[in-house]
């Protein structure tokens, strides 16, 4: 019982210091990876929508990496509601990062679309594939696939070690009633 009295005042005590530990740490990652920091949250995206975001994403990795990245932009895709844009975006950092760290190819597409209410978006490479059915996903495809469980979506691959892989990314974009229910 005076454990948890004890557990319960130094909680209230770290409360009471605003950005307590967070803060300092966070801080001094701040400072030695500012790139890093930048990175979470993209002002672009924020500012300017989906296709700036991704253009910047897309210039800033080929030049990075000596890759050819392609992007295509559906004409019809203007702003997106904000969850679905963070969404495709978060997808096509981690689906080009993966280009990056695994395919060993030269060339990356990246294409949104817009279908009726539903916004795809897709990453290729030429690079060497893998076998969907034998590979575990690891963290990077876990997070894509939470990502879109959450935001009515759905993910697809195509992989093989003659063509490379095809991500799918779909989301279908919430009626004004959906969006009330899900935050």
């Amino acid at each position: 019982m005076r454990a948890a009295r004890d557990n319960g005042a130094r909680i209230a005590r770290s409360r009471q210091q605003p950005c307590g530990h967070g803060f300092a740490i966070g801080y001094r990652i701040g400072d030695q990876h500012p790139q890093a920091v930048h990175d979470l949250h993209s002002s672009r995206l924020q500012y300017l929508g989906l296709a700036s975001a991704l253009r910047e994403l897309c210039d800033k990795l080929a030049a990075q990496h000596h890759l050819m990245i392609e992007l295509s932009m559906d004409c019809q895709v203007d702003r997106l509601p904000e969850p679905v844009e963070l969404c495709m975006f978060r997808i096509a950092q981690e689906a080009l990062s993966n280009v990056v760290k695994h395919s060993g190819g030269t060339t990356a597409f990246v294409k949104v679309a817009l279908h009726g209410k539903t916004v795809s978006l897709c990453v290729a490479d030429d690079g060497i594939g893998f076998d969907t059915s034998a590979a575990p996903d690891g963290i990077g495809l876990t997070s894509m696939r939470e990502r879109l469980r959450i935001g009515w979506g759905e993910l697809f691959i195509k992989s093989s070690s003659d063509t490379g892989t095809e991500l799918l990314a779909e989301i279908t974009l919430p009626t004004r009633k959906s969006a009330a229910a899900h935050p």
